[in-house]
């Protein structure tokens, strides 16, 4: 008998839900499932569960609320044979789970950025209310969806640097906040096209051939979750004629895949600003004109679902700037520098949890303010409507605090000064707008 792999010693469970387990046995007549709080023996629930016959199993046991505390998960299997061995799950804690899924940027860690965006102190505390099972940059392709994971990742608690970094400051600021222990389980692969995060149907060779859906996603479709947060978009670039539709798709298919009944959070990122070169010889080349329609493509999406979708955001992030010397080189090279303009894989990834962790207070936790008592606001100014007299043209934007400007230290870098004298830019009034006519020339 066996209990499928997404179950491991130090897992964390999604609290207030019915628990499911499953997974394969033989020649067996039936198996008593037990769950046990470590420090209350009366805290304990019992299931018989037949299995003459099957060659697959699953259970559900009841929603466990208390999150204080550890508990432990036995199965024995009851068998006329020898060697049926018991199966038993040690420190399970309670509390509320995420999925964090996409490519690089979901995958660079908290450790690249040391001296950066954390201290050594910091990346070296130990936070046992924080699980974690880590599949980034774990490449297992399947076309066929498999009922487990094709790997030999294992929960673990949180005590290094060495996980994605939206994923360790999301867990760390979240946790901080709500007081709840907090799961993370990261599904990320660099360069990976949102068509390998799909069911397979033959969208592309990659869809088909290359599928992370089905061996990333699909195994834990029973692990009841908070939230999904999304990270991914850059490799789409030169396929930007299908992106929209397919962001669309993957923001529907999962929250359909871990609805358990419930509209699950769902939660995406747009692409950072870069300024990269473009090789006209390498078809393969990052072209900067084409992230700016993936980040627009990003915002139509959120546009377009957001008064039909509860739970439902997009985190901006063009205003950071990364690091502010944008030639500081992340302390591992092969993620090249951490600022904005020249690194597709920039800094600040606690700046980006933390809006993350926005959304996620106020929709799943209905909160208004942080603990310090600051507000919480989610979204920073979303277009709206214009209208024209003569030659004053005005623009209404939603927004869910007060329009104001940001200071140039919020997004300065060592470049800044020079572009603003070029430019001859005031930060004293709004900036980056550009008004074209029906000629489509833009001007600033």
């Amino acid at each position: 008998m066996t209990l499928n792999n997404t179950f491991s010693d130090n897992m964390l469970i999604q609290r207030d839900k019915p628990v499911i387990l499953k997974g394969d046995c033989a020649f067996l007549e039936s198996a008593e499932i037990t769950l046990q709080n470590d420090n209350d023996p009366s805290d304990v629930q019992t299931k018989t569960i037949d299995l003459n016959g099957v060659f697959t199993w699953r259970a559900e046991l009841d929603a466990v609320s208390n999150y204080n505390d550890t508990y432990t998960l036995t199965i024995i299997p009851q068998s006329s044979l020898s060697g049926a061995e018991a199966i038993e799950v040690k420190n399970i804690l309670f509390g509320d789970l995420y999925l964090l899924a996409g490519q690089s940027n979901m995958v660079v860690a908290a450790s690249n950025y040391k001296n950066i965006d954390y201290t050594s102190e910091q990346l070296g505390t130990a936070h046992g209310d924080i699980r974690y099972m880590d599949l980034s940059a774990k490449r297992k392709y399947s076309a066929a969806k498999q009922e487990s994971v094709i790997d030999t990742a294992v929960w673990k608690s949180l005590n290094s640097g060495g996980v994605p970094a939206v994923a360790y400051s999301f867990a760390e600021k979240l946790n901080y906040e709500t007081g709840v222990p907090v799961g993370f389980i990261t599904s990320s692969y660099a360069g990976t096209y949102i068509s390998q995060w799909l069911p397979n149907t033959g969208l592309d060779s990659l869809n088909k051939n290359n599928n992370l859906y089905n061996t990333e996603i699909y195994p834990f479709r029973d692990m009841q979750l908070s939230g999904i947060l999304w990270y991914q978009g850059e490799s789409d670039h030169r396929k930007t004629e299908t992106y929209k539709e397919r962001l669309k798709m993957l923001i529907s298919l999962y929250r359909e895949l871990f609805a358990n009944g419930d509209d699950v959070p769902f939660y995406y990122v747009q692409i950072a600003r870069w300024n990269g070169s473009i090789d006209p010889e390498d078809p393969t080349a990052s072209d900067p004109a084409l992230m700016a329609e993936v980040r627009a493509m990003q915002s139509e999406v959120y546009s377009e679902l957001k008064d039909t979708e509860d739970n439902f955001g997009i985190i901006p992030t063009l205003d950071l700037y990364g690091s502010k010397d944008n030639k500081t080189t992340a302390n591992n090279s092969k993620w090249g520098s951490s600022g904005a303009r020249y690194s597709i894989h920039p800094g600040q990834k606690p700046v980006i949890a933390e809006r993350a962790v926005n959304w996620v207070l106020k929709d799943v936790y209905n909160k208004t303010t942080h603990k310090d008592g600051t507000a919480i606001y989610t979204t920073g100014p979303v277009y709206k409507s214009k209208t024209s007299d003569g030659n004053t043209l005005t623009v209404e934007f939603e927004t869910t605090g007060d329009l104001k400007l940001m200071s140039a230290e919020q997004y300065s870098d060592n470049d800044s000064e020079a572009i603003r004298e070029e430019y001859g830019i005031d930060t004293a009034k709004p900036q980056e707008f550009e008004i074209a006519g029906d000629d489509n020339i833009y001007y600033r």
